[in-house]
């Protein structure tokens, strides 16, 4: 619960910060409203250096609901995403994974993105090299 709790705090301060949650909604009365969201972001937490690492949207929290899974929802969001970006004039979507989620590695690379290495990229969300995440991008 205080982890959630933590999650939400960050998510609501990006959301002060300019961020978007784009969220996939079940049409009609399905037994479950809300099927995904991702949040996008020009920054996160160093905007300066952010910034300077990439005229890109940064991706995070990419959820669908678990009995909505494999059905395209993740990669509609992804492409909202994309739209998105383009409409702010951002050039690439960044993200990072889990190195060992081979799920969501597979989804992000049937959308277009591909593994890249950015130390000024990483280190302006906060993240310590050899981390078990892996930064991905795809032109927007």
């Amino acid at each position: 619960r205080r982890h959630r709790e933590k999650s939400v705090q960050r998510m609501l301060e990006r959301r002060r910060q300019g961020a978007e949650c784009i969220v996939a909604r079940h049409r009609g009365a399905g037994e479950v409203p809300v099927l995904g969201s991702i949040e996008c972001s020009l920054m996160e937490h160093d905007v300066t250096a952010l910034r300077a690492a990439s005229a890109g949207l940064y991706l995070c929290d990419l959820c669908v609901h678990p009995r909505c899974r494999r059905q395209g929802i993740g990669t509609r969001l992804v492409s909202h995403a994309a739209e998105l970006a383009r409409s702010r004039g951002a050039d690439a979507l960044y993200l990072h994974v889990e190195r060992t989620n081979h799920a969501s590695v597979q989804l992000y690379q049937s959308a277009g993105f591909e593994r890249v290495r950015d130390a000024r990229f990483d280190h302006a969300l906060g993240y310590r090299p050899g981390a078990s995440l892996q930064l991905m991008r795809r032109p927007s």
